[in-house]
């Protein structure tokens, strides 16, 4: 099997109100946010299809999470987390993505 995209993370500035539009505005299926007692772990995740879904975190805790200081907000901060069904990919991929992580990835490029 393929690895495949299993949560796409987007960093908010203000959770309640992310929460509302996703759930209120868009209509998608939520527990509400959860992980509130855990310093850093408030998010909500809404379902967007079977084995996929979304995301809302603040962006403070996502930049304290990456390592990556928090910057001006932009339109292109969010994190994608995927699924390894197969372990050779795993071990034969984490190595790369670890090298690239620790050169300062994302400002590299992938290529």
């Amino acid at each position: 099997m393929k690895p495949r995209v299993t949560v796409i993370t987007l960093g908010v500035d203000d959770l309640e109100r992310s929460l509302r539009f996703y759930r209120d505005g868009l209509g998608l299926a939520t527990e509400g946010i959860i992980g509130e007692e855990f310093e850093d772990g408030a998010v909500a995740f809404f379902d967007l299809q079977p084995g996929l879904k979304l995301a809302v975190w603040p962006r403070a805790s996502l930049a304290k999470d990456s390592g990556l200081p928090l910057s001006s907000a932009s339109a292109t901060e969010f994190s994608l987390v995927w699924c390894f069904i197969n372990t050779i990919i795993y071990t034969q991929l984490w190595p790369l993505l670890h090298a690239r992580l620790s050169r300062g990835w994302p400002r590299r490029s992938w290529s």
